[in-house]
């Protein structure tokens, strides 16, 4: 596939979630609805369906994968941290941007991009690289969320995070039990799992189009435009270096250098339900950076591939 049909195969479906958006075909509960079926259903298929038709001899590249990701999540979260420091603004705000720095849309957009430059090797290792993102978000941004007062953490966000990482668990597990017992599914099933996978990425990216609320920017658009560009250029600067430092194989490596400059996940709002954050700054910046991304797609593709 060539760089102009896989950007206009990212691009597609998140511009026709932005138009239905906009012309009230969806709203926030059918966006919440459609998030709830991917992260709950067909993503946990997704997961397992890549696991079990890998090959075994992959599984080190998965380890390798998904040490790189919490990697690079916990080194932008510090460098993030560091940068607070120095932000003349109040905790809430910083927070945000320091979640906004830390936490990239590696899945819902990554993947896809993946996908569309590297074919369905590269979809496999963006997920083995995503493979533990629950467990990781919910530590690190408790982590932010409680000026790393990790003790202050209520049970109910104890039982958060079980919940969360329990359907990615169970993929996992099930996808290398059937894959290494040389499990047969009945055909009818494994049509209907890969059916499911094959939806997930193009439900995820038109979800990304539902969530692109421009009348939401304000004033706020300059403090998104800063911090998307931290974001970008520190998550380059981190990619390299664990590609540099971690046994990677090319394709693997591609795949932690496109991440690394993805826009920053749409996922961090689950955390207001538990920690002060400022939500208008971290709505600018999930706006702002998946937009320039969107933008920036083609020297992406010539820079880091």
């Amino acid at each position: 596939m060539n760089a102009a049909t896989a950007i206009i195969r990212v691009m597609l479906p998140v511009i026709l979630g932005f138009i239905m958006r906009t012309w009230g075909s969806f709203g926030a509960k059918e966006e919440s609805a459609l998030r709830h079926f991917v992260v709950k259903f067909s993503l946990p298929l997704m997961i397992f369906h890549s696991i079990y038709t890998a090959n075994l001899a992959e599984f080190p590249q998965m380890i390798a994968m998904s040490l790189a990701f919490a990697v690079m999540t916990v080194a932008l979260a510090g460098a993030g941290l560091l940068i607070g420091r120095w932000l003349p603004y109040g905790a809430e705000r910083k927070r945000a941007v320091i979640c906004a720095i830390a936490f990239g849309n590696y899945g819902w957009i990554g993947w896809a991009v993946a996908e569309s430059f590297l074919g369905p090797v590269g979809l496999s290792r963006a997920i083995f690289f995503t493979l533990f993102w629950w467990p990781v978000f919910y530590v690190v941004g408790a982590f932010i969320g409680t000026d790393g007062d990790l003790r202050s953490i209520s049970k109910e966000m104890g039982h958060r995070i079980a919940a969360a990482v329990i359907p990615t668990f169970v993929a996992v597990g099930a996808g290398l039990a059937a894959n290494a017992s040389s499990l047969t599914l009945p055909s009818v099933l494994f049509q209907t799992v890969t059916d499911f996978s094959n939806m997930t990425v193009p439900l995820i990216l038109f979800s990304v189009g539902l969530q692109l609320r421009l009348d939401r920017l304000g004033a706020l658009y300059r403090i998104g435009i800063a911090v998307s560009l931290t974001r970008f250029f520190l998550g380059l600067g981190v990619g390299w270096i664990i590609t540099a430092i971690v046994k990677l194989d090319p394709t693997s490596a591609a795949v932690v250098r496109v991440e690394s400059v993805m826009p920053v996940a749409t996922v961090i709002p689950v955390l207001y339900d538990y920690f002060e954050i400022d939500q208008d700054t971290v709505t600018a910046s999930i706006v702002i950076s998946t937009i320039l991304t969107m933008v920036l797609l083609p020297i992406w593709a010539k820079v880091l591939l």
